[in-house]
């Protein structure tokens, strides 16, 4: 069983040095009656001085369908590249009230992943005014043709969503190379909306050498927190 410990741990990564935005997302299992809880607590802690010195973007979000993982939320961790990532990882190694969140947080749920990505591309709206989410795995065999692809069909279209696309470094399932978070007020209306389902067919079409879809997951924001925006990390 993975503990909640690995916030602080170091992750051990090949030569290739992460330039873009770094996420580090992780699946919680978390028991129904604790939900509310570990909101509480994360909201509790972010008026803490080591919360409120928090740099990043993070969002807490429960998970409406991810197939047969056992997850039931997710923790997405931004920081704008990878020194800040590492400079944040110091800072609260040794920080009591970080320390006494987390002894909380071990007690109410229970890591069941750890990935980390690397951002790659981005448009639209703000990811951080994002209600719900559509998260897209995918094999891609050549990122840059992928990237150019979606751009040149996406742009035509106004936007109606927050779209990041993130390359896999660490942690990833097999086969998964990159992930595709699109944000959203409503994934009724979005799914609804004739432009994006023709702008989406196109991608699929065009794509279809170059990107295979390995997995979609839906999941709700509880709780956003910290100063970094799509903005910056775009």
């Amino acid at each position: 069983m993975i503990r909640l410990c690995v916030f602080i741990s170091a992750l051990i990564f090949s030569s290739h040095i992460l330039a873009g935005a770094i996420w580090t997302n992780y699946q919680l299992k978390v028991p129904h009656n604790n939900a509310a809880k570990v909101a509480t607590l994360m909201e509790n802690y972010t008026k803490t001085g080591a919360g409120k010195s928090f740099p990043g973007l993070g969002f807490f979000n429960a998970v409406v369908a991810n197939g047969n993982q056992v997850a039931t939320h997710n923790l997405a961790i931004v920081y704008k590249d990878e020194s800040q990532w590492e400079e944040r990882r110091a800072a609260v190694a040794n920080d009591k009230e970080y320390g006494r969140m987390m002894a909380q947080l071990n007690t109410l749920a229970d890591i069941v992943s750890e990935t980390v990505y690397e951002h790659v591309g981005g448009y639209g709206l703000a990811a951080e005014d994002t209600k719900q989410w559509i998260g897209i795995a995918a094999n891609v065999k050549d990122e840059a043709s992928y990237l150019e692809i979606v751009d040149r069909i996406m742009s035509q279209t106004k936007p109606a969503a927050s779209i990041d696309f993130w390359a896999a470094r660490a942690g990833a399932d097999p086969g998964v190379t990159h992930v595709v978070t699109i944000g959203v007020q409503s994934r009724a209306e979005y799914n609804a909306n004739p432009e994006v389902r023709q702008a989406l067919a196109q991608v699929s079409n065009a794509a279809k050498d170059v990107r295979t879809i390995m997995g979609i997951n839906y999941v709700d924001n509880v709780m956003t927190m910290g100063p970094l925006t799509s903005a910056d990390m775009r």
